[in-house]
């Protein structure tokens, strides 16, 4: 990010107390760069308003500010809420105007479902409470649940029954609750909506690479919303991570035996996919969504310098491949 002559850039990184996050600063272009920061939580991007006021955003009563350049962070009163119980990414245009996205794979649509679905639970609320945010204080729950429950529709369902528990005092209709079970069940079995281009570009992938499934969220949903795309056959196998980074995609290379070398990630976020993959000696491509610059997840002066390419869209990936000198023989897809 640039402000003037200042470019911020940020930096991740894992130790054996776990991932630790940096702000560094270069004043002459990027020829050379300094320690600025340290950043409160690495699982969080920073938004950069102004050289001095940074964010991290979160949800209503959890987002950090500093308006010191990092030296000392607040709480924030952001007003800020999702559908989805994954952090966004925030870009600020200038000093009033950011952009929050928030999207979690390259192969079918998912946020739609949460959005509507919330939705709903927000109309069903308003016939019981009045003056309550509602999409905030579920916000709230979804956060304050992630460490027992993790991602995905499961988590969404059991954060708004407590959610509704909670702010009806506990006089919330059997009825009701019902009807929010019910809403979880339908977006677990609801069909698998790919994105464009998807199936042809892994079809002809088929038999070239061995592909695997790299994704978040609880295991039986990613592997009912991939048995139901009609693409499992293309894959070899299924990776649920609680966190994508350096360390964990260690792990799953240690554990399948695979050389950094002979991986290809694929996907639509720069921080998770593309930085901790180069990282171990991997390479990346980053397919975005069509507005690309309210996608970009980390800026681009701390991007690798090499080893990754972005393309518009998957159906492009084969004709890159097959550029690329020695592309490897293991693609992830996320």
């Amino acid at each position: 990010m640039r402000f003037g002559t200042a470019y911020f850039v940020t930096a991740y990184g894992t130790t054996p107390d776990g991932g630790r996050g940096y702000v560094f600063r270069s004043s002459d272009g990027g020829a050379t760069w300094g320690y600025a920061a340290g950043i409160p939580d690495a699982a969080l991007s920073v938004a950069f308003v102004t050289a001095s006021r940074w964010l991290q955003v979160i949800v209503p009563g959890q987002s950090l500010e500093t308006t010191g350049a990092g030296k000392t962070w607040h709480l924030d009163a952001s007003d800020y809420s999702q559908a989805a119980p994954i952090t966004p990414e925030v870009v600020f245009g200038d000093a009033s105007t950011g952009y929050a996205t928030v999207r979690d794979d390259t192969l079918w649509h998912s946020e739609t479902r949460f959005h509507v679905t919330q939705g709903e639970f927000r109309d069903l609320l308003s016939r019981h409470v009045t003056g309550v945010d509602v999409d905030a204080r579920l916000a709230e729950m979804e956060m304050k649940n992630l460490s027992i429950y993790g991602y995905g529709v499961k988590s969404f369902t059991l954060s708004m029954l407590e959610t509704a528990i909670e702010l009806t005092e506990a006089r919330l209709p059997a009825t009701d609750l019902d009807v929010i079970l019910g809403w979880g069940k339908r977006m677990l079995m609801e069909p698998t909506e790919l994105l464009d281009g998807v199936e042809e570009a892994l079809q002809g992938l088929d038999g070239r690479y061995d592909m695997l499934l790299i994704t978040k969220g609880d295991l039986f949903d990613q592997e009912s919303k991939l048995a139901r795309s009609g693409l499992g056959d293309l894959f070899l196998g299924v990776e649920i991570l609680s966190e994508k980074n350096a360390e964990t995609y260690g792990a799953v290379f240690r554990r399948r035996g695979i050389d950094p070398t002979d991986f290809v990630m694929v996907g639509n976020s720069l921080r998770s996919d593309v930085v901790p993959v180069v990282a171990l000696g991997g390479r990346a491509v980053h397919i975005p969504y069509e507005v690309t610059w309210q996608h970009e997840q980390v800026p681009e002066q701390s991007l690798p310098k090499s080893g990754w390419w972005r393309l518009p869209a998957i159906r492009e990936l084969g004709g890159l491949l097959e550029s690329l000198d020695g592309p490897g023989r293991v693609l992830g897809v996320t």
